[in-house]
């Protein structure tokens, strides 16, 4: 069997991705439908830092004071939803 070399090509209309397609593929790109959630994951990981971002301006104990409870699992819910969409979105920008 002979090696996949790899062809990288730019997909026009997404310019700052990259898309890797083994040589000799016969289809166009199978995910190319995907390339268009990349603004709504790169905005969904700014809201959420956003909001962390303030969250640590302000200060949990704060927060907890003002809401009459304690929110950090919540807060760690955000941490997590953030990190994953940041994994979606490498995901998303280097698929082999």
């Amino acid at each position: 069997m002979a090696s996949a070399a790899v062809i990288v090509r730019r997909v026009t209309q997404y310019s700052s991705l990259l898309v890797h397609i083994p040589q000799g593929c016969a289809t166009d790109d199978p995910i190319i439908q995907l390339y268009e959630y990349e603004d709504y994951l790169q905005s969904g990981i700014g809201s959420a830092d956003q909001f962390l971002a303030k969250v640590n301006e302000v200060g949990v104990n704060e927060i907890n004071d003002k809401c009459g409870g304690d929110i950090t699992s919540f807060i760690e819910g955000i941490e997590l939803i953030s990190d994953n969409l940041g994994i979606l979105l490498d995901a998303l920008r280097y698929v082999h």
